[in-house]
Parts: C-alpha cells; sequence; structure tokens
C-alpha cells in the first residue's frame, strides 16, 4: 500500500486547506470532495483496512460522471473498489493513502481516475502529500467521534432496557435525554409531562418542588454519603411517582446535564421483568406461576386458589422454590425476586413454560447441600 508521508507545493491547496478545517469530524462527504476537487481523480473512498483480508466495505464515498453520464459515486465506488484489488500495485490511475490513527485501527483513502484520464503522476502524488498531515489529523478525529458515537448509542439502549424511567436534565429542568420508560411517562401526562423541551410536574406544587430540588442539586450536589432527595409526584387516581435527583459529575459547563432524575411508577408491571430471575433459579412453569402470584402481592392461599390446585400442592411448590432460592420466608422470597428483576426480550409467557436453564441445576445441587 502506497503512503504518502512528506509536504510539497500544490496550486489551490490553500483554498482546500481553509475549507477541510471547517468541516466537521462527521461531514466525511465534504472531506472526500475536497480531496476528490484536489486530485482532480473520477473518484474517491474511505474504507476500513482488514489486516489479511484487504479493504472492508466502503465507509463513505464520492466521484464526478463521466462523459456517459451513467456513473454515480455509488458505482465509482465500486469500480474504485474492483480496480484497486485488481491492480493495487501496478495501475497509476489507483492512488492509495494508508493511515493507522491507532494499532487497531487501519484505513484507506482510495483515489481513481478513469481510462479516459491521464494517470496520476509522481508530481501529483507528491503534491499531494501536502493534505497528508491534516487528513490524518482528521480521521483520527473522525475516529474518536465514531467511538463516542458508539458508545453513546451503547449507554442509551442500556438506559432503555431499564423498566424505571431515567432522564438527564439541567438545572432549569431542560431535557438532555431521556430513556423509554421516561419517554412514556411524559407522554401519558400524568404526574409528570415535557412542555418546551422542560420536564415539568403537572400540579403546580409538585413542580415548584421538583424545580427546587433540581436546582439544588444542580449547585450543591449531593454530600458523600447521604440519600438522594426522592419527590413524589401526584397523579390522578394512581399512587404518586417517587423520583430521586442525582448530581451528574461534570467539568462544569453549564450547557451540560447536571442531573439525573431516577422515576419509579409503583403500578409498573413487574410480572415481564420476572421471566429472567425465574429461568435464573430454574423454576418449573408451576413455580413460575406461583412466584408471579406471590410478587403481585396475593397470599399461598389466593395463589393456590388462581392456579387451581389445593393448598398443600401450592406449599410443596413454595418449598421447591425456597430449595432452589436459599431463602425460607416468603417474604423474603418476593424480596430476593424483586432484586433479580431483569428486562428480558421476547415472549414472556413462552419463557415462563420453558424448561429450567443450566444454571438451575447448580441452584439445585448448591441448595440440596445445604
Amino acid at each position: 500500500m502506497r503512503t504518502m508521508q512528506q509536504s510539497v507545493g500544490f496550486g489551490s491547496m490553500e483554498l482546500i486547506e481553509v475549507a477541510a478545517h471547517r468541516a466537521a469530524p462527521r461531514e466525511i462527504d465534504k472531506i472526500l470532495e475536497l480531496v476528490l476537487s484536489a486530485a482532480n481523480a473520477a473518484a474517491v473512498a474511505f474504507y476500513p483496512v482488514v489486516p489479511g483480508a484487504g479493504l472492508g466495505t466502503v465507509i463513505a464515498a464520492a466521484g464526478r460522471a463521466d462523459r456517459s453520464g451513467i456513473y454515480t459515486p455509488e458505482a465509482l465506488a465500486g469500480l474504485l473498489r474492483h480496480s484497486l484489488l485488481e491492480q493495487i500495485e501496478c495501475s497509476s490511475h489507483a492512488l492509495v493513502i494508508g493511515f493507522e490513527p491507532t494499532p487497531a485501527a487501519h484505513f484507506a483513502l482510495c483515489l481513481l481516475r478513469d481510462p479516459g484520464q491521464s494517470r496520476f503522476t509522481r508530481t501529483e502524488a507528491r503534491a499531494l502529500n501536502r493534505l497528508y498531515p491534516w487528513l490524518a489529523g482528521w480521521i483520527d478525529l473522525w475516529c474518536r467521534n465514531q467511538r463516542q458515537s458508539s458508545q453513546a448509542h451503547a449507554l442509551r439502549s442500556a438506559m432503555s432496557a431499564s423498566p424505571f424511567g431515567i432522564m438527564l436534565v439541567g438545572a432549569d429542568c431542560h431535557l438532555f435525554e431521556a430513556n423509554r420508560s421516561a419517554h412514556a411517562l411524559l407522554a401519558d401526562g400524568d404526574g409528570l409531562l415535557q412542555a418546551d423541551r422542560r420536564v415539568r410536574a403537572v400540579l403546580r406544587a409538585d413542580q415548584l418542588r421538583l424545580a427546587d430540588t433540581v436546582g439544588s442539586v444542580a449547585e450543591d450536589g449531593r454530600p458523600s454519603g447521604m440519600m438522594p432527595p426522592v419527590l413524589q409526584i401526584r397523579r390522578q387516581g394512581r399512587h404518586p411517582l417517587a423520583v430521586a435527583a442525582m448530581p451528574v459529575e461534570r467539568a462544569g459547563n453549564d450547557d451540560d446535564p447536571s442531573v439525573i432524575l431516577y422515576i419509579v411508577d409503583p403500578e409498573l408491571d413487574v410480572q415481564p421483568l420476572l421471566a429472567g430471575a425465574c429461568q435464573l433459579y430454574g423454576f418449573r412453569p408451576t413455580e413460575t406461576r406461583l412466584v408471579h402470584h406471590l410478587v403481585a402481592g396475593r397470599s399461598l392461599g389466593e395463589a393456590a386458589t388462581r392456579m387451581r390446585v389445593q393448598h398443600e400442592t401450592a406449599r410443596v411448590y413454595l418449598k421447591q422454590v425456597f430449595s432452589k432460592t436459599g431463602v425460607h420466608r416468603q417474604a423474603n422470597l418476593v424480596r430476593l425476586m424483586l432484586l433479580s428483576m431483569m428486562p428480558v426480550p421476547g415472549d414472556v409467557d413462552r419463557m415462563a413454560t420453558a424448561p429450567p436453564n443450566r444454571v438451575a441445576d447448580f441452584s439445585e445441587r448448591g441448595a440440596s447441600k445445604n
């Protein structure tokens, strides 16, 4: 792979460099258009390079149509890739610039002139070297931006998996980010709502307390060891929401989120969240149904009635559950199940009737030894 490393003069490169410096790290198409113009090429494409496997799938491409007008940037990118793979070392119609922003990240900026154009000359190749230092710095920024975007996407996915509402707000309750559960609570409009990109309580008294709490936490934070302030946000005909406010550790930029709001709906249907916990402990279908009834607040007798079994049969199921979980009281069982809840995608009914998984074997053996 040919790599440009030195800098020499080149006609209108100064104007290109000025325009390039104004491009944000994510504006890769703009960068490719600038390189295309500087090289007087038919196509330019940006590829990852897989060690031992060559060029990967094109990340972005730009190109100019030839006289027939049949070449789109996508078609030229395909032509470019084919030309490079076929004659990357011997064809002077192709020029490859290699970059390695990190030891694990390899990229190639590939330029192609079609057969109707003159071939790249050594003078032109050397002239393009003037862009190399800036391109290398820009690609480094692009990689960092991609990693940050990927990490942010992963964090949003993790937040959205939570059954509880999570919001990132500013000192004035400006909403920066919210997970799926929080958006559902805001859309419901009972207790909390969103207005002008701000989180507000429906009732005036609750709104005053919410605004005061968020402002105080944003300004003072929370002393170590102290419980975060928790508010009750009242709703019509339903239990109030519980809202806890936690400070965000940040560099001090006032435009950044400063407070995390954790919102718990006491009327949340926890049954779907129990499927993963029941599989974790290897409950059989009858044991799973019993646990669902107990977590819902029903007594053992009420659970037996709903399951249409004798009270003594339900007691046998309960003993089996105790053996698998290592607890000996119904209250402790409910607490353990609530602490073991996890969001598990899929058909909850099917999972509830599925056979126990391998974890059950270890749980049973461990319980039997005790």
